[in-house]
């Protein structure tokens, strides 16, 4: 009787052994399967292609405005602002890709005042700096 019961306890545990590891096969499946999803929407491939690529905050902070140019100007520098899901995209992807702060510290620093709104703040003092200075002049 005793034999019966151990061979039956072998058994089911090499049942629930095999439960087990196809339990954590289906569970890496998953894992594997969420990693290349967020790598996917991480990736350069996901990124809109509505806009045209905007202007590193590094350019728009050294821009020079040019008082017979500025109806161009000002209608080059509304072009670049963001819309929400730019900056949310612009927030995610330095959350998603912190290497990005070591490998390409400028395309962090970009991300970073895009997502924060930085650079739509400085597009909106510019604007008005254009305004204010070529305000007797024709353009």
């Amino acid at each position: 009787m005793t034999a019966l019961i151990k061979k039956e306890s072998s058994n089911g545990s090499k049942i629930r052994n095999l439960e087990n590891q196809m339990n954590m096969f289906h569970k890496s499946k998953l894992v594997s399967g969420i990693c290349v999803t967020l790598a996917i929407l991480c990736s350069g491939c996901a990124t809109s292609t509505i806009k045209s690529k905007q202007m590193s905050y590094q350019s728009i902070n050294t821009f020079q405005t040019d008082c017979s140019k500025k109806n161009e100007q000002i209608t080059m520098l509304n072009s670049m602002r963001s819309t929400r899901d730019d900056r949310a995209l612009a927030k995610l992807k330095n959350i998603f890709q912190p290497w990005l702060q070591f490998t390409d510290s400028s395309q962090y620093a970009d991300n970073y005042y895009q997502g924060s709104g930085r650079t739509d703040a400085y597009i909106d003092y510019m604007i008005q700096d254009l305004i204010n200075f070529c305000r007797g002049q024709k353009s």
